[in-house]
């Protein structure tokens, strides 16, 4: 009797107990799971190339410690600003781990975030680009740019700057003038056509396309190429790109050796160049009654670009011959050739 007394406070003490621990355990599970549950990432869900499905943010943060100092080791971040490159100091830039995982997305690829110090890339802007005034949103606007371009998660990366969203002034790039000897009223209309003419980022300029437009009738193909050689002279101080020039049959007699752009509409011998920068060029042409004056306007370029014409050289023509059926038999026409040439080369300074 004793022992079935005993056996029957002993099943139930067990009981008790069992439902008390599993009571608690079971309490916390649910406090674990529904109350404060461990986050986690989802599937196919990537930060830079790593692979976090289905991993706690905890476990990933571990992960990614001690990855600035592998970034730093293994990238650099290059800087163009118009004609110019720079390396930014990257062992400055800090990669924001936990703000990266706070808003990384589930089921897709998400870059690491960084943070750029506004007054370090003030000091990299003023040294390396002096040409521009930066103002404190063109930094702000830059340092977005950067940590846009850094989250790609590349270990080379360039950035351009230089686009329509800075606020840096525009100055004068470049500029060339001469003396003229157009004497047609359409040269005036032409010069004012092209008065303020903006050549986009990328965008290939023709001559002919441009005056192709024009109503001209009068004015000539030696008229139009004094216009096109101040707009070239221009072009060649500047780092806009050459794709099409070329010279005359005989020496200009106002425009100097080295810098003619012959215009020929019937033969299609045009002046073409490109904007190879990300930003705007504007193009100002005048004429009056002295002077053809082309301008370019635009970002301030880094560099200085010089042009250097070598020295005036008279070749001889070759000796010619040419047999025709049109010239009596025995007889012989002689005339005289000419020609012009002009070395010219430009650099930056």
């Amino acid at each position: 009797m004793n022992n079935k007394v005993f056996g029957l406070t002993f099943a139930a003490v067990l009981s008790s107990g069992l439902l008390v621990f599993g009571a608690s355990n079971a309490g916390a599970y649910a406090v674990d799971t529904w109350l404060f549950p461990a986050e986690e990432f989802g599937d196919n869900t990537y930060i830079g190339t790593t692979d976090v499905s289905n991993m706690e943010v905890e476990q990933a943060k571990g992960l990614f410690a001690g990855q600035s100092d592998i970034w730093r080791a293994a990238s650099s971040l290059q800087v163009s600003y118009q004609d110019a490159v720079a390396d930014y100091p990257i062992e400055t830039i800090e990669i924001l781990v936990d703000e990266t995982l706070m808003n990384a997305e589930n089921g897709v690829q998400n870059g690491f975030r960084f943070q750029l110090s506004p007054d370090t890339t003030a000091a990299f802007l003023a040294e390396h680009f002096p040409v521009a005034s930066f103002s404190e949103a063109d930094v702000n606007t830059v340092n977005a740019k950067l940590a846009a371009a850094l989250s790609a998660g590349q270990s080379q990366t360039l950035v351009t700057i230089s686009d329509e969203t800075l606020a840096v002034e525009r100055k004068v790039i470049a500029s060339a003038s001469f003396t003229h000897t157009i004497k047609s009223a359409e040269g005036s209309a032409v010069a004012s056509a092209l008065d303020g003419f903006v050549i986009e980022p990328g965008m290939k300029f023709s001559f002919l396309d441009f005056i192709t437009a024009l109503p001209l009738v009068e004015i000539t193909d030696g008229e139009l190429s004094q216009i096109a050689s101040a707009i070239y002279s221009a072009v060649l101080q500047s780092n806009l790109t050459v794709d099409e020039r070329s010279i005359g049959s005989a020496a200009p007699v106002s425009v100097p050796l080295g810098k003619e752009a012959a215009i020929n509409r019937q033969l299609g011998i045009d002046l073409v160049f490109a904007n190879p920068n990300e930003s705007s060029v504007t193009l100002n042409v005048s004429l009056d009654s002295s002077a053809v004056k082309a301008e370019l306007s635009g970002l301030p370029l880094v560099y200085d670009y010089e042009i250097q014409t070598g020295a005036e050289e008279k070749v001889e023509p070759r000796l010619i011959k040419q047999y025709s059926s049109f010239v009596a038999s025995g007889s012989v026409v002689k005339k005289k050739g000419a020609t012009a040439c002009a070395l010219m080369c430009c650099a930056p300074s």
